[in-house]
């Protein structure tokens, strides 16, 4: 069976506006016809595009991935967080860097070990034993695409689905005993707690992209490496707010991740 995709030339065309977009600190505002990604295929490949373009790869590794499903039987999806993007717990995040400031309180798995492409993907009892904590994140969602929530998924994670910035909160070694279909997550704004959630998560418990997750990296890249960290998903929805405020993302007994952000470009 024959799958439409997109021709390199017009990987290269697409890849080519969000580059310019990341370059000019700018948004798309009207994406052209005919270079819209229809698959993971198509997106994974402006993904890869643009990343070289930027200048991430083997000299400026990637150690840090976003990945999560629409639904819980839904494919997994993996795109990439730009190392200067990411920011330890307490930053001030740059005004310069985001367009909309969409917050999420999540968990990301971070890897004790390396693992290297091989044969055979690694089975989930191989990606569980690889973890040595789990980390409260604070997500921002932003995209190089104007009215983003009206485009194609396709086209969100071609850009790196909406990735804008991470910031990297506590971590919890002993992770294996948490209950995460009874854990709560919340999500502060400017000292008042704005949504609070039990099992919040897509699929629930956020290991079960895991497994996908990593070998997709791995197949992608060759290697994930100890101290990588992906983040699965979002437990209490996206919060939009405003430029100075203060955010928190808190896993009670696991942990949380803060930020504050300035005003926008």
């Amino acid at each position: 069976m024959v799958v439409d995709m997109l021709t390199p030339e017009q990987v290269s065309t697409a890849a080519a506006l969000l580059l310019d977009a990341h370059r000019t600190n700018s948004r798309i505002e009207q994406l052209p016809s005919g270079f819209a990604p229809l698959n993971f295929t198509d997106a994974y490949a402006i993904q890869q595009a643009v990343w070289q373009g930027l200048g991430w790869g083997a000299e400026r590794p990637i150690s840090h991935w976003k990945c999560g499903c629409q639904t819980p039987d839904a494919d997994r999806f993996v795109a990439p967080i730009y190392p200067d993007r990411v920011f330890e717990n307490g930053a001030t995040v740059p005004p310069t860097l985001l367009h909309e400031i969409a917050a999420e309180s999540e968990i990301a798995y971070r890897l004790g070990r390396d693992l290297l492409k091989r044969d055979q993907p690694y089975s989930e009892a191989e990606v569980h034993a690889a973890i040595d904590a789990i980390v409260v994140t604070l997500e921002i969602c932003d995209s190089r695409i104007h009215d983003w929530r009206e485009v194609s998924f396709y086209w969100q994670c071609a850009d790196n689905q909406n990735s804008g910035a991470m910031i990297i909160g506590e971590q919890l070694r002993e992770w294996q005993s948490i209950d995460m279909a009874h854990q709560e997550a919340q999500l502060w704004v400017n000292g008042e707690l704005h949504t609070s959630r039990i099992g919040g998560n897509t699929v629930v418990d956020p290991f079960k992209v895991m497994t996908s997750a990593v070998n997709q990296v791995v197949e992608r890249t060759g290697a994930v490496r100890a101290g990588d960290l992906f983040t699965a998903g979002s437990w209490v929805g996206t919060c939009v707010v405003q430029p100075g405020s203060q955010v928190i993302a808190k896993f009670p007994g696991i942990g949380e991740a803060r930020a504050h952000f300035g005003r926008l470009a």
